[in-house]
């Protein structure tokens, strides 16, 4: 069966020019969204950085500087030499190493665009050059399917996707309010049905070009939700769907008019499959990427590096602080302040907002990680007994449950990082002076 399927990538159309524009799309596509997100990528004390081993938080912030131009200047090699050089292929072999490390600085980092852009990567620089879209189309197809899965459940039903669905339908005018809410519920779950059913028809050739006019569709319509007259996400979610839309074209699309295209190439005239070490790599990484997502129901893999993308399940941390110190605050965190109850003693820091406003980047969507961010708030402003950090787990699919523990105090949220692997530690917190 999966001999089948894999096979069934091979045979969708491939040729030199469409390879080059794939190439070129997906280096200047992300290097649009490290314009966009590039405080990120930069040693900046906006908002905590969270290393994934303790040993990362001592190395100097110049080691930031020195991946994130290494990346910038490797990406605009691959978007800039001609195909009949094989430089770009080093140049993406080379970007391996800096984006990786620069990821292993700081957890934020580790955004779906930018693990999905490792992963091409990896395969574009290992890959045979005449079958490097079927590992690609694999990682692709995975990314749909996971990505549908996790949406399938109580929280995303109730919230997220009944955001969607409003959002939606003020696209035209219409209201969801007078629909009961177990309709609401049915028409929410419409959205991950219709995200599966692309990555299922993709995977058969004989209904693959519908599954590519669905694809288009599905990410225009989630252009309009998430754009500026729909729910105003940041510009990178933008970037992330209109090269989606091209990329679906490319990889799977069988266009009719082909002037712009050189011959297809039909897989009789394919050379037999080579048996070097980078092949056999590049389906490795592509193999990888639809089975460590299999992981993740029992925490052993992250949420977004298993296209957890829009699931509102996932693991998270509240921040809550005594009022009595948010004027210890500089005010481009204390904006981020929420008061839902004046009577009560503590007020919530809205982590994922501060992320948005000070990196234009989506908080990393792991309890792991929010944990260093409490702690590097409580040691920035030298909280103890005024901090409390609420952790939740994942919530249950089919209730929407979540365990549920408040850790009061630095000393409590710093000791939490011992039920992890990875770490927990803010990479930089400095202590204010007070």
């Amino acid at each position: 069966m999966f001999s089948r399927l894999f096979s069934s990538f091979e045979h969708a159309p491939l040729t030199r020019r469409r390879a080059m524009v794939y190439r070129r799309g997906f280096a200047l596509s992300t290097l649009v969204l490290l314009a966009e997100t590039w405080r990120l990528w930069t040693p900046q004390t906006l908002y905590p950085q969270v290393p994934f081993f303790a040993w990362a938080g001592a190395l100097s912030p110049l080691l930031d500087w020195l991946t994130f131009v290494s990346i910038v200047v490797l990406l605009c090699a691959v978007l800039i030499v001609p195909e009949r050089w094989l430089s770009w292929k080093l140049a993406l072999l080379l970007l391996i190493f800096p984006w990786t490390m620069s990821i292993l600085l700081d957890q934020h980092r580790l955004q779906a665009w930018a693990y999905f852009a490792l992963l091409v990567s990896c395969v574009l620089a290992c890959a045979d050059r005449d079958r490097e879209f079927a590992p690609l189309r694999l990682i692709v197809v995975g990314v749909y399917f996971f990505s549908a899965l996790s949406k399938f459940d109580y929280t995303f039903a109730h919230s997220v996707g009944q955001q969607f669905l409003g959002a939606l339908a003020g696209l035209v005018g219409l209201s969801i309010e007078g629909l009961a809410p177990s309709v609401r519920v049915g028409l929410a779950l419409v959205f991950p049905t219709i995200e599966l059913l692309v990555a299922v028809m993709l995977c058969v050739p004989r209904v693959r070009r519908w599954g590519v006019a669905l694809a288009v569709l599905m990410h225009l319509t989630l252009l309009g939700i998430l754009g500026p007259w729909g729910l105003n996400h940041h510009g990178g979610v933008l970037v992330w769907n209109a090269w989606f839309i091209v990329q679906a074209v490319l990889l799977f699309g069988q266009p009719r008019f082909r002037w712009w295209l050189l011959p297809e190439a039909h897989v009789a005239d394919v050379p037999p499959r080579e048996r070097r070490l980078p092949v056999r790599l590049a389906w490795t990484v592509a193999i990888a990427s639809v089975v460590l997502p299999l992981l993740e129901p029992w925490g052993y893999f992250d949420h977004w590096p298993a296209w957890a993308l829009y699931a509102p399940r996932t693991s998270r941390v509240l921040v809550l602080l005594d009022r009595d110190v948010v004027s210890r605050l500089p005010p481009d965190v204390r904006q981020h302040i929420r008061d839902d109850d004046p009577r009560s003693l503590w007020v919530r820091l809205k982590i994922d907002a501060w992320s948005l406003a000070s990196l234009k980047a989506p908080i990393y969507p792991q309890d792991r990680f929010q944990l260093g961010v409490a702690e590097a708030v409580a040691r920035r402003y030298a909280l103890q007994s005024e901090i409390r950090a609420v952790w939740l787990s994942a919530a249950q699919r089919t209730t929407g449950r979540r365990h549920r523990e408040v850790l009061v105090g630095q000393t409590a949220i710093a000791s939490a990082g011992k039920h992890f692997w990875l770490n927990t530690h803010p990479r930089e917190a400095p202590q204010k002076n007070q």
